[in-house]
């Protein structure tokens, strides 16, 4: 009797030993992830991916400008940020302010530009409304770019041209060629 209980003793010594050796192997293998997880997780090799966020830029306790995006995926390299289905919102410093929607927007971090692409509709506060393909917001100068045919609607006035210059400071907006205006009563 004796025996058989330093038998079991034994065995189960050795399976303790067994199973600590394995889990210490286990744990310390070098993971090796599977390139099909990383394209998943990492289609446009950005260093961060995040769903669902709020940038802003501040300037003492006011809030310059926002971004709200489904997506945002940061480029580490080349210090930008991309924005999928994005709505932008730019606070004009003496009241109001100016909201973007677009389907895909870029902030460069060093100079604090972006720029918006894909159906981009904007709204200002005073009821004009604007579409465009294309817009640029250069941040040192608080205004706004498109290249691309544009229209813009106030009430009953509608203008269509191509190529818009606005700016904030402003709060002007210039259709800078090939203009078009209606007027409907």
């Amino acid at each position: 009797m004796n025996s058989s209980f330093r038998t079991i003793r034994f065995v189960l010594f050795f399976l303790l030993a067994a199973g600590v050796g394995s889990l210490y192997f286990f744990l310390s293998k070098e993971k090796v992830i599977d390139p099909e997880y990383v394209d998943q997780t990492s289609r446009f090799g950005e260093d961060i991916l995040i769903e669902g966020v709020r940038h802003f830029e501040l300037k003492g306790d006011s809030i310059l400008w926002s971004v709200d995006a489904k997506e945002a995926r940061f480029f580490q390299p080349k210090n930008i940020v991309q924005f999928d289905d994005i709505t932008a919102t730019f606070h004009q410093s003496e009241g109001g302010e100016l909201t973007l929607f677009a389907k895909r927007g870029c902030y460069e971090i060093n100079t604090r530009n972006m720029s918006a692409e894909g159906d981009v509709m904007g709204i200002g506060d005073q009821g004009y409304e604007f579409w465009t393909q294309n817009l640029t917001y250069e941040a040192s100068t608080k205004e706004i770019y498109a290249p691309d045919k544009v229209t813009l609607k106030k009430d009953r006035l509608t203008i269509e041209g191509v190529g818009l210059k606005g700016s904030l400071d402003t709060k002007t907006i210039q259709i800078l060629s090939s203009i078009k205006a209606t007027c409907s009563f």
